[in-house]
């Protein structure tokens, strides 16, 4: 065999080994990236589940001291829970444009478009906020329902 051969064969296996080790080590990074990942999704999954416990607690026990408390009033020792209709504290909360009677009875009068103005971003503002009123309650309500429905079949 030719020594120039053995040469180019020599240049083909380093470069061969050298692509390897490239790859190798690339594979190692991508390795590391992904755990990283996952124990990151594995950490915020866990506080999650703590604060949902936490909260799931903290409505246990203040569904027991609501219900301590309906009993030293009532003087029975169990509630009845039964017949008894959930009203919303947000039923009513706005009409259909989000405003309560005073605003309907400002949209009477003439006003000037700076006056308009504000009176628009008042109601946008309203609007907002008795969303967020709405997706908070509707939150705490289904936390609420989600206790009692743990301790009416546990």
């Amino acid at each position: 065999m030719k020594r120039i051969y053995i040469w180019f064969i020599f240049l083909a296996v380093c470069v061969a080994f050298i692509s390897l080790l490239y790859l190798e080590g690339r594979y190692a990074e991508a390795m590391v990236r992904m755990r990283r990942e996952q124990f990151d999704e594995n950490v915020w999954r866990s506080l999650d589940q703590a604060s949902r416990d936490l909260e799931k607690a903290e409505t246990f026990r203040y569904l027991q001291s609501v219900l301590s408390e309906h009993d030293k009033k009532k003087g029975t020792s169990q509630p009845s829970l039964k017949g008894e209709e959930r009203k919303s504290p947000l039923d009513g909360l706005g009409d259909k444009d989000g405003l309560t009677g005073e605003a309907d009875a400002l949209s009477v009068g003439p006003f000037s478009p700076l006056s308009m103005n504000r009176y628009n971003r008042l109601a946008e503002t309203t609007r907002g906020l008795q969303k967020h009123v709405r997706e908070a309650y509707i939150y705490e309500q289904g936390v609420l329902d989600e206790v009692i429905l743990s301790v009416m079949y546990t």
